[in-house]
C-alpha cells in the first residue's frame, strides 16, 4: 500500500514538474486518495512504534488516544476518496489514456486492500 500511494503522488509530482495538464479521470480525489493513504498507513506504523518504545497510547481524549482518533480520522477520509476516486475513474474510463488508467487502477487497488487491513486493525470502529 504504502508504496502504490507513495507511487500515485511521484507521478502526480513529475507531471506536475513537465507541466503536464492533469488527465481526464484524474482530478482532486485520487491525490488525496494517495495523501490520506500514505499518511494513514505511516502514521499506523509510527503510533506502533511509538506504543511499543513508550508502552503508554499517549494523550486521551474520552477513552481513546489522540494519536489514534486522528488516524480513523484520516481512515475516514481515505475511504471517503475511494469511493469519489472510483467514480472518477468509471466516469470517464472511455477517455483516459493507458498510462492513467493503469495509474488508478494500481491505486484503487491499493486502497480495496487498505480497507480490510484497516478494519482488521480496528480503524474503522467507532
Amino acid at each position: 500500500m504504502v508504496v502504490s500511494f507513495a507511487a500515485y503522488l511521484l507521478g502526480e509530482l513529475i507531471r506536475r514538474l513537465r507541466g503536464r495538464p492533469c488527465a481526464p479521470g484524474a482530478g482532486r480525489a485520487p491525490r488525496w486518495l494517495a495523501a490520506t493513504g500514505l499518511a494513514t498507513v505511516l502514521g499506523f506504523l509510527g503510533y506502533l512504534v511509538l506504543v511499543a518504545m513508550t508502552l503508554t497510547p499517549g494523550p486521551m481524549l474520552g477513552n481513546r488516544p489522540v494519536l489514534w482518533l486522528a488516524l480513523q480520522l484520516l481512515t475516514a477520509g481515505t475511504a471517503l476518496t475511494t469511493a469519489a476516486t472510483a467514480l472518477g475513474w468509471w466516469r470517464a474510463r472511455a477517455s483516459t489514456t493507458c498510462w492513467t488508467h493503469a495509474r488508478l487502477g494500481l491505486l484503487e487497488l491499493a486502497s480495496a486492500v487498505f480497507v480490510p487491513w484497516a478494519l482488521f486493525w480496528g480503524l474503522m470502529s467507532p
